[in-house]
């Protein structure tokens, strides 16, 4: 008999118990991470909220360029039309003071186109508004495009005869087709 204990395997090891958890190990475990996903929670959906909020903010503002840009290129074509209409209300006006002086009668003062000069003038105000608007809201390669279109308007203004009319109205062309450009590319749009 002796023979046969002495052959089997050795008995397996006693277990051993673990202490056991304390009580309140569990609650603390569950609570830290109750506490760590609040807290995770309230980040990200802040950082969500100012994301959107950014987004928003953003929109205003390019609606804003847009409105703006949309407005300029408006009023940039009625300026033209204007100029013209303004020069030929001249020319007129001083054909007819010319024929009266030929024909002996008295033109004291001289005719003045006011109503073709209110509209022009009104309407150079509102294209200055519109740039100005422009400018506070818009990126610098914007504003350096409205810049140009202010500077062109101005120039168109000043310029008087026909033949000059048309030289200046090409450039104004320009400077505003620029400015398309920039508000194009500012949108990505190609």
């Amino acid at each position: 008999m002796l023979h046969l204990i002495a052959a089997t395997p050795n008995p397996a090891p006693a277990v051993v118990a673990a202490p056991a958890a304390p009580w309140w190990g569990v609650p603390v475990v569950a609570g830290f991470f109750l506490i760590v996903g609040a807290v995770l929670g309230f980040y990200f959906n802040r950082l969500r909220d100012k994301r959107e909020a950014d987004r928003e903010k953003y929109q205003r503002w390019d609606q804003n360029v847009l409105n703006h840009t949309s407005r300029v290129i408006l009023l940039s074509e009625r300026f033209i039309i204007e100029a013209h209409e303004h020069e030929l209300s001249v020319k007129t006006m001083g054909a007819v003071g010319v024929a009266q002086m030929q024909a002996g009668q008295p033109v004291s003062p001289p005719p003045v186109p006011v109503p073709t000069l209110a509209r022009f003038m009104g309407t150079y105000e509102e294209i200055t508004s519109e740039l100005t608007s422009l400018r506070l809201v818009a990126t610098s390669s914007i504003r350096q495009e409205a810049q140009d279109v202010n500077d062109e308007v101005w120039q168109l203004m000043m310029t008087r005869g026909s033949g000059d009319i048309y030289k200046r109205e090409m450039t104004v062309r320009g400077s505003v087709r620029s400015l398309e450009a920039a508000v194009r590319d500012h949108f990505g749009i190609g």
